[in-house]
């Protein structure tokens, strides 16, 4: 009788393991459902073997990003945990293109005050890409409060 209960007890703790690992994984498949298809198509992208990622350094404290850029000039700036800025600030992303004096920045749009992964397209070859803080209505070129900056290899 004791062995029939060890063993009834053994079962039911192996159905209550199993239970539990279902139910993580039907939660990983709901938040993949549930995923922005923004985030969707960056990380797609993120795992293409034509995908080439520029790591971006925080230029204050730990933090950083990185860029996606497809062939095509898709491109997606995201792992970023930039903190939100006040009602009077946002953050572009700008992308140095040409070479020696013929180098200049361009931007590639106004990411907003608290951006997430953000899309944009280039046409020109980059060499070089930032995020700035700036006033909301944006700039004709970069400041001097850069906050992201990463070298195309």
């Amino acid at each position: 009788m004791a062995l029939l209960a060890a063993a009834a007890i053994v079962l039911a703790v192996m159905l209550g393991v199993q239970v539990v690992r279902q139910q993580s994984r039907i939660d990983d498949l709901a938040t993949e459902v549930h995923r922005d298809p923004m985030e969707q198509q960056a990380l797609a992208a993120r795992a293409s073997t034509d995908a080439h990622v520029v790591p971006l350094d925080a230029m204050q404290g730990d933090g950083g990003g990185e860029v996606v850029m497809m062939p095509d000039g898709t491109g997606y700036l995201m792992g970023h945990q930039l903190p939100a800025l006040d009602a009077d600030a946002t953050y572009p992303l700008w992308a140095r293109v040409g070479d020696g004096d013929a180098a200049r920045m361009i931007s590639l749009g106004l990411l907003g005050r608290q951006p997430g992964i953000s899309p944009f397209r280039v046409t020109a070859a980059p060499t070089m890409f930032e995020v700035t803080a700036e006033p909301a209505s944006g700039s004709d070129s970069p400041g001097a409060n850069v906050v992201l900056r990463g070298e195309v290899a």
